[in-house]
């Protein structure tokens, strides 16, 4: 396919307050902006992609508010997008702790509390509240290590489907979720709560002067996911691997490599990298990446996708292939 994405903003500061606002392409998705080009030329839809206000007194710095359709408030890296995919924009309100006690370290609270979806029919709207408690150091000249610990607790999501566009493969549902890739079907319930732990550790040093960083994450359900019979279904994930260089000033470059393990109910599949596969979980396989910036504000880009299902679940074989993916990227940035 070819596709297309354009995401347009501006951040407009008023004393101690912060408006965002950017408006994107794509169609309507939580987790993508891609648009394709298709329909004989028709024009194509632009949506709201933020829309928030955020809050850090002069004389108190180290606390941020947030409220409105934000950017993700938690720490992430790459290997992050196991549990969220980098387009998502939470919707709901956020509040960021930064202290710093000295000695190079930087201790951060990140709390949020997003509205997944709302019924107006009954009590069981949707909600996640998330936790995470982190700290980075800085152990050595050009060193740079972060640890931190998240926790995503689902509310209701077994009692109603999230009204989402599209529904991603992965989790345990009733009927089985259909495919993402353009269904029009009506999204499964969720048979299983989501209580997710997730562990980020990132660590960053120069190598031969180059940067490198290594990153991983590891997840975990605590709600003792099940099947409709009763019988355990996977609970937990991984990603795992290293950017060397990067691409951001004129004539840079940078190489990546990451493995991912994802089971079937260790996370929100809706929520996770729309990429991977088909998007969503209960996937494992390599993604490899070069990226090159022949101008600071220019980079091309060539990532390659070898997956393959980490459990055979559908009966009518949805999700169950294998997928290799190529993605040819030009980005410019202004």
């Amino acid at each position: 396919r070819q596709r297309f994405r354009l995401r347009v903003g501006s951040e407009i500061r008023i004393s101690e307050y912060t408006v965002m606002i950017r408006l994107a392409s794509g169609g309507g998705e939580a987790v993508s902006t891609n648009q394709s080009f298709d329909n004989l030329f028709a024009q194509k839809p632009i949506y709201i992609d933020q829309a928030f206000l955020k809050w850090q007194g002069n004389e108190s710095r180290w606390l941020t508010l947030a409220g409105g359709r934000m950017q993700n408030p938690f720490f992430r890296v790459y290997t992050t997008d196991i549990v969220f995919d980098d387009d998502l924009n939470p919707e709901g309100f956020a509040e960021m702790i930064t202290l710093k006690p000295g000695g190079g370290t930087t201790v951060f609270i990140n709390l949020g509390q997003f509205i997944l979806d709302e019924d107006s029919s009954d009590n069981n709207d949707q909600w996640l509240f998330g936790q995470q408690v982190g700290a980075t150091f800085v152990p050595g000249k050009d060193v740079t290590t972060t640890l931190a610990v998240g926790y995503y607790d689902a509310t209701n999501v077994n009692k109603s489907t999230f009204s989402q566009n599209p529904c991603q493969y992965g989790n345990t549902e009733n009927p089985v979720c259909p495919n993402a890739a353009g269904s029009t079907a009506t999204p499964g319930v969720l048979l299983n709560d989501y209580n997710v732990v997730d562990l980020t550790v990132q660590a960053t040093a120069k190598v031969a002067g180059m940067p490198l960083a290594i990153m991983g994450d590891y997840i975990q359900n605590l709600a003792d996911p099940e099947t409709a019979a009763g019988a355990a279904t996977g609970d937990t994930g991984y990603q795992v691997g290293f950017i060397l260089g990067k691409a951001s000033d004129p004539q840079t470059w940078e190489l990546a490599y990451f493995y991912k393990m994802v089971e079937t109910d260790a996370t929100l599949a809706d929520l996770s990298d729309s990429d991977f596969g088909d998007g969503g979980i209960n996937r494992k396989g390599h993604i490899i990446w070069v990226a090159y910036n022949p101008r600071k504000f220019l980079q091309g880009k060539v990532k390659y996708y070898m997956t393959e299902p980490e459990t055979q679940l559908s009966p009518a074989g949805v999700g169950d292939a294998d997928i290799d993916r190529l993605q040819v990227d030009l980005s410019v940035k202004f």
